[in-house]
C-alpha cells in the first residue's frame, strides 16, 4: 500500500508521444523563428496530433480549433478566395476558376495578415485532395519553402 502511495506521488513525466518521430523538422525550424506570424495547416480536421503542431511551432494557426468560436471567425477564411478554395472547396471537390488578379489580391491579403506559410500535410489525407492542394498552390506561384516525407510548406512572403 505504501508503495502505491509513493508511486502515485512521483513527479516524473510520462512520455506520451515522441515528437521527433512524427513531427516534421519544419515545425522545429519555425519555432526558432522569432518573427510573429500565422500558418495555415491543411490536414484532416479535428485530429488532435495535428492540432498539437501549434504547440511545437509556437505559431498561430488559421486552422486551429477552439470549442466555442464566434460566427465571424469563419468569415475571413470564407471571404479570402485562396483560403476558401483550400479549406472548403477542394476537400468537397468543388474547384472553381479564379482569375489571376483575384489570386494576387488574396495573396496580398494573406501577407497583410502575416500569414506566412501554407502547409500541406502528406499523411492521413486522400491522395486526390492532396494532389488538388498541390496543383492549386503551384498555380499561385508562391515559393516552396520546405518539403519532406510529412509535408510541403509554401511561403506567402
Amino acid at each position: 500500500f505504501a508503495g502505491l502511495i509513493v508511486f502515485e506521488s512521483l513527479v516524473i513525466p510520462i512520455p506520451i508521444h515522441k515528437t521527433e518521430n512524427w513531427v516534421s523538422k519544419f515545425f522545429q525550424e519555425i519555432q526558432k523563428d522569432k518573427e510573429d506570424y500565422a500558418v495555415v495547416n491543411l490536414f484532416p480536421h479535428h485530429i488532435a496530433e495535428y492540432l498539437y503542431l501549434q504547440v511545437v511551432s509556437n505559431k498561430r494557426d488559421v486552422m486551429g480549433f477552439v470549442s466555442r468560436h464566434p460566427q465571424y471567425a469563419e468569415s475571413f477564411p470564407r471571404e479570402n478566395i485562396i483560403l476558401r478554395q483550400l479549406i472548403y472547396d477542394i476537400p468537397n471537390q468543388k474547384i472553381i476558376d479564379i482569375n489571376d488578379n483575384d489570386l494576387k489580391a488574396a495573396i496580398s491579403q494573406l501577407a497583410s495578415y502575416r500569414i506566412k506559410y501554407i502547409i500541406v500535410h502528406k499523411t492521413s489525407i486522400y491522395p486526390h485532395i492532396f494532389s488538388s492542394y498541390v496543383k492549386f498552390l503551384e498555380r499561385l506561384k508562391i515559393a516552396k519553402k520546405y518539403e519532406d516525407e510529412k509535408l510541403i510548406a509554401y511561403s506567402i512572403y
